[in-house]
This record gives structure tokens, sequence and C-alpha cells, in this order.
């Protein structure tokens, strides 16, 4: 059986922070790829027959034309599907349509604009012929490379699977012999004793242990395998594990309207319904990584003369360390010991690893001349950009709460734990919008939970440059403690 005593430890942080979407990556890479081959075909064509053309602004305004009408048909076509990346008798007759079809449009539209005799036919053909040529190749490699990647065990999505027996075995039958795109990782079977599950799957015994799995390492799909009869087992197992960072989904079958319906997807050619998605995945995510990472260490530089000068002030008006690490839960409920500037007397903190963490209050006797200055402009918040560089906190995300308040709102605040699903951050949409400092009851929690999961569902580059403007015009100062 599997030991979820180890679910909250440091030694089991080894899914600690969101990962890179390979699949995704993968679909975006070949899309790039498809564009790049048809641009260096336009390009060689042009080099080997048509360089001394007397009207070359024609071609340098078919090529871009066409890369436009190339990059929307080939998406009507439906081409771009990881599983289908290692059909070629699936993707080649789209492929070679979708590129006709651009080719085409190219002609049309220049000869609507009567620019059609200006536009060499030989060099439409030729860039229709080497573009063919290109496509083929470059898919023929990517085929080798997924083939590749998987015959090492990358690019296959990790399915927990978790329902009845029955049901669970007519899964796996539909799976076949082929588990190329998935892997299943772990079994949970709510109706049985697990003596009819083949020896090779990892069984699973009770849902929290799930949870263990998940927090240890990468799970993208938990696929709840019940019949429709069977709703308050489904709900019952969403909602423990509604919280975690994979997505959930139903097969087979429709599905209660009470539960959260995100859309639909197919995995390995079988249905699903989506009850939650992973946010900031895909493109998201590297966008994500690369505001934090650049704006980091942009203002970790720009502000280092004031980090120095606040290191030494605190060094010299109090005895004690110039900083303060606390342990908080960071994304997926793993354990960040976020560094702040130290604003108490040593004597009277409480210290990282207590049961009981005293919030700070006004006039807190607790808090030194120069920390009380620091509290007030948030200036220490400032060494977490350290933590933000390390790949561990976000500039922009739900502030991260002491571990025994976040134990203690966990068990009385419904969704509390959906905020782990992303990086915490040093500024947020709760902070910005008044939710700072003390909490001095349930209902304020509730409050800045429900900002935070309104930022998790509606994150955007945008609302995130929002959130930062507002910090720094309106977020410094700090009228709560």
């Amino acid at each position: 059986m599997i030991n979820t005593n180890i679910l909250f430890s440091k030694a089991a942080n080894c899914y600690n922070r969101p990962r890179l979407n390979e699949r995704f990556m993968i679909i975006g890479l070949v899309r790039v790829g498809d564009l790049l081959v048809l641009a260096a075909s336009g390009l060689l064509t042009t080099k080997l027959r048509f360089a001394g053309l007397d009207k070359p602004w024609i071609i340098s305004s078919a090529l871009p034309f066409g890369l436009l009408v190339a990059a929307n048909s080939f998406t009507l076509m439906k081409i771009y599907d990881l599983t289908q990346f290692t059909r070629l008798n699936h993707q080649i007759p789209r492929l070679v349509g979708g590129w006709v079809i651009a080719v085409g449009a190219v002609l049309i539209i220049f000869y609507g604009l009567k620019s059609g005799a200006d536009l060499s036919r030989l060099w439409v053909g030729c860039w229709l012929a080497i573009g063919c040529s290109g496509l083929l190749l470059w898919r023929v490699l990517v085929k080798c490379g997924i083939r590749n990647a998987q015959a090492r065990g990358r690019l296959r999505q990790k399915v927990i699977l978790a329902g009845l027996e029955d049901c669970t075995f007519d899964y796996l039958a539909k799976l076949g012999s082929s588990f190329r795109e998935m892997e299943v990782v772990a079994i949970f079977i709510a109706d049985s004793d697990h003596k009819k599950l083949p020896t090779c799957y990892r069984r699973i015994y009770t849902p929290s242990d799930i949870e263990g799995i998940v927090s240890q390492i990468k799970i993208d799909h938990v696929i709840l395998t019940f019949p429709f009869n069977k709703m308050d087992q489904i709900w019952s197992i969403f909602q423990r594990l509604k919280h975690l960072p994979a997505e959930i989904d139903l097969c087979p079958g429709n599905v209660d309207t009470t539960l959260p319906i995100s859309g639909l997807a197919c995995i390995n050619g079988i249905s699903h319904i989506q009850l939650t998605r992973r946010p900031l995945d895909g493109w998201s995510h590297v966008l994500k990584n690369l505001e934090d990472f650049t704006l980091a260490l942009f203002f970790f530089l720009f502000l280092t003369p004031l980090l120095c000068l606040i290191t030494i002030t605190i060094k010299l008006s109090s005895p004690g360390p110039i900083f303060y690490r606390q342990p908080r839960y960071g994304f997926n409920r793993n354990i960040v010991n976020v560094i702040k500037f130290r604003t108490m007397h040593v004597a009277s903190c409480d210290p990282p690893d207590a049961v009981e963490i005293r919030q700070a209050t006004r006039d807190d006797p607790r808090v030194t001349r120069v920390g009380r200055l620091l509290r007030a402009t948030s200036l220490d918040e400032l060494p977490q950009l350290i933590n933000v560089l390390c790949g561990e906190m976000s500039i922009v995300g739900p502030r991260p709460h002491a571990v025994v308040h976040d134990q203690q709102y966990g068990a009385i605040i419904d969704d509390y734990l959906s905020r782990h699903r992303v990086k915490p951050g040093i500024t947020g949409w709760a902070q910005v919008n008044g939710c700072r400092g003390e909490t001095k009851d349930v209902n304020e929690m509730r409050r800045r939970i429900k900002l935070d999961l309104y930022y998790i569902e509606n994150w955007s580059l945008g609302f995130d440059l929002r959130i930062m403007l507002r910090t720094i015009m309106f977020g410094l100062i700090n009228t709560n403690p």
C-alpha cells in the first residue's frame, strides 16, 4: 500500500512545480515547422529560377499570403493531432490537400485583384511541388522523432483510472494492446478487493492514495470509470480530487448537471467528458514562465541598491538574521520556503515549524521599527524574487499562506485547495482588491479564495500586467499590519 504519510513531506516533493506539456509543445513545433518548410520552399524556388524577375514584389506578396492561408487550411484539415503524426496514410492526403487549397487561394485572390498576369504560373507550380516534397520529408522526420521518443517512454499521457471493476476492465479492453499514447500508472477499483486486477498495474486502495501519487509524479488525467447511476460516488471522488494539478475526465457516458463540464476530450480514441482542466497549460505555461523569469531578473537587478540598503538597515537595527524563511504550501501543496526580510524581533518570532502561527496585528509588539516600515510598504516581500528565479513562485499568483492556516481553512472552505493548482505569487488579484494582512474571520478568507480562483480561471498576460500596475500604483501601501 502507498504510504500517504509522505504526502506533504519535503522528501516527497518530486512534482513541486508545473511542468511543460510536451505533447502540446510538439504540436506547436510541427505547426511552425510546416510554415518554415513552405517559406523555405518559396525562397528556394525564387533563388534557383526566378531571381531576375522584373516584378519581385509579386512573389514577396504571394509568399506570406500563401503561408497565412496554409496555416488556416491545415487547421481546418485537422492534421495537428499528436496521435496522428505517426500515421502518414492519414496525414499526407490532408497535408497535400491543405497545401493545394492554399496555393489555389493565392491564384484566385491575385487574379481577382487583376495581378494574376504579373504572377509567374511556373513559380507557383514549382512552389507547389517543392513545398509538397518538403512537407513529406518533414513529416517523415516528425514520425521518426515521435516513434523514438515513445520508445523511450516519452510523450505518453500518464493516467490513473478510478471506478467500478466492470467499467474499468471495459475501459482497459478499449485501449487494446497499444499503449504508445497512454500509460496507465495506477488503478483504484471501488467495488472489489483487486484480486482480478492484473499484476502489471499499480494498485490504489483508497482515494487519498490518488492524491499521494499525483503529488509525487506528473499525472495528466484521472479518469473516472463509473456508470451513470453512481453519481454519489463520482461526486465524492471529484470533490476530493478537483484541487489536483491533473485533468479529471469521466468515461463513459453522460454526466449529471450538478458536475461542472469543461469540455470533451479524446484519449487514445476513447471519448471523455472533462470535469476539470489544468490551468496555464500549453503556450500559457511557456508565456507565464518567461514572464516570471524575465521580470524577476529585471526587478532583482534594478532593485539591488535598495535590497542592499534594507539589508544593512535590518542588520544595524536589531540582532538576528536578515531573512526569514517560512515553509508554505506552493504548487501541488508542496513545501516552498518563502523568503522575506525579517520584520520581527527574533526572540518573539514564532518558529517556522510552530503548531500555531500568530498573524501580525496592528501595533504588534513583535514587529521592529524597521519592520513596521517594511510591512507598511510591502518591501519585506522583495526577497521572494529569489523564489521566482528558482521556479518556486510567480510574480503574480495566489499568495501562499502559512501551513497551519492552509490546513485550517482547507478543511472548512470549499475549493480552498484549488488555489494550489498554480504556483503562488508575490502579489495577486486578491491583494490588489484589498485582501491583505490579517484575516479576521472565515468570510474574509472566503473572499480571498474567490478572487484567487477567478485569477486562475481567467489568466492572461494582460491580466498579470494589470495586477502588477495596480500593485505598483496602489498596492505597496499596506493599511493592514
